[in-house]
């Protein structure tokens, strides 16, 4: 069956669980047969204005409630963090979540994405249900690898496996793209240069920034936008470059990425 252009959610939950058993992801529970109220999540993430955060923590000892990787929060606490993050001088980054915490579910958003999109995400959380079996370091790069990876192998031989490639190409593009800018944030911020001088560059590169990526990754543009994209995508080309250019088989990568 060539044509896979209208794929409603019961119909794309069955086929994506039987393949995502089929490369060795664990599926339980991964499709939500509805809505949970209230469900609706933004993923925060925060970082100093002077400086990269690196790891887990901003170094703002001012409030511990900004010391996290990346935060789910509903749209009612939103407010709270953004004054929090204002009052430590910091800058925050907040994005929807389509799908988290290992399953999707028939939200109106995720609903609008394309099938092959909901593949990538769905993929996605069935890594990081197999993941947490595993103890993995480089999360979410490795899930990120296997979702569009495994789009491509999903839609293999039908209408959509072209768009797939083109999606898994952007992200190569964006994903280098990602990591060269956060690396010349990051030597910045650690050169010895006067504070002026730094906020002049920087406000250059964010300027560029917008130029370069309009809205399609989110806004503001600022170091909390690239410490949140740099965690998710900016480890994706070398991983895929080191570990998975050679392998044929979505099974082998999967087995790779969780070693």
């Amino acid at each position: 069956m060539n044509k896979m252009d209208e794929i409603e959610y019961p119909q794309l939950a069955k086929r994506v669980s039987k393949y995502a058993s089929s490369i060795g992801l664990n599926t339980n529970r991964l499709f939500r047969n509805s809505c949970e109220e209230g469900e609706e999540k933004w993923s925060l993430v925060v970082s100093r204005k002077d400086r990269l955060r690196k790891g887990a923590l901003i170094d703002s000892p001012k409030d511990p409630r900004l010391n996290f990787v990346c935060k789910s929060i509903t749209l009612n606490e939103m407010d709270e963090y953004h004054k929090i993050i204002d009052e430590a001088n910091c800058e925050g980054f907040v994005k929807r979540n389509l799908a988290w915490e290992g399953y999707v579910q028939p939200t109106p958003g995720f609903l609008l994405l394309n099938p092959v999109e909901q593949v990538e995400y769905a993929l996605h959380e069935a890594f990081h249900q197999t993941e947490k079996l595993m103890s993995l370091p480089w999360e979410e790069p490795s899930a990120c690898i296997t979702g569009y990876l495994g789009a491509i192998d999903f839609f293999k031989g039908t209408d959509l496996e072209d768009l797939a490639i083109t999606h898994w190409e952007n992200i190569l593009k964006f994903s280098n793209q990602i990591h060269d800018i956060y690396s010349r944030l990051d030597r910045l911020y650690q050169a010895h240069r006067s504070k002026e001088e730094k906020n002049r560059v920087r406000e250059r590169v964010f300027s560029e920034s917008t130029k370069l990526f309009e809205d399609k990754w989110g806004s503001p543009i600022n170091n909390a936008f690239f410490v949140y994209w740099e965690h998710f995508y900016g480890s994706v080309p070398g991983i895929y470059e080191r570990d998975i250019v050679r392998l044929k088989d979505m099974k082998d990568v999967v087995e790779r990425l969780i070693k």
